[in-house]
């Protein structure tokens, strides 16, 4: 058996035993198994273990990992194309097979003219796709009242569907080939 297939019918025990089953809701006799010790079992007890305490916010890791990334990549002003980092005539590289976009008057009026993240971080952000997961949600004022809400690709904004998907958007995703379209 491998180690993905012993974790996953461990993971499946605990699961189906825990003390909010079905079974145990039922009353039903509680069966506990006690498999045979050996170095896979300990592994993966450890990792259950890891993965089932409550997590806790390490704010010095948070504060290390957010300055490493910045010296290497300066990922808060690079992550988003902006009218400040990407003026007309630019040539913007994208996807893996290095497309490139080059950046018209038009094109440069929908950049945001600065980057949204300098903000950031926020009490709540929601991320909004346009796959209909949300029809008949009601989720409309849920979203609206994240403090930043993003949208991706383009969507329309007032189109019937507020009350499921409400209408704030702080920051608007577009894949370059729906700029071509629009």
């Amino acid at each position: 058996m491998s180690l993905l297939s012993t974790v996953l019918a461990r993971l499946q025990v605990i699961l189906c035993l825990s003390p909010h089953s079905d079974a145990a809701l039922n009353g039903a006799i509680k069966v506990k198994q006690k498999p045979a010790k050996s170095k896979e079992n300990v592994s993966i007890d450890k990792l259950i273990a890891n993965y089932t305490s409550k997590w806790k916010k390490q704010k010095k890791n948070i504060e290390s990992y957010r300055s490493l990334l910045g010296k290497s990549c300066n990922a808060i002003s690079n992550a988003l194309v902006t009218q400040g980092n990407s003026p007309v005539g630019k040539n913007i590289t994208y996807d893996a097979s290095k497309k490139k976009l080059v950046v018209t008057p038009a094109l440069f009026n929908k950049f945001p003219k600065e980057n949204p993240f300098k903000k950031a971080p926020w009490d709540s952000c929601a991320v909004v796709g346009n796959g209909g997961i949300l029809a008949n949600s009601s989720c409309g004022k849920q979203i609206d009242s994240a403090t930043f809400v993003i949208r991706c690709n383009l969507p329309p904004l007032t189109n019937g569907h507020e009350r499921d998907t409400g209408n704030k958007a702080s920051l608007v995703t577009a894949n370059p080939s729906i700029l071509f379209q629009k």
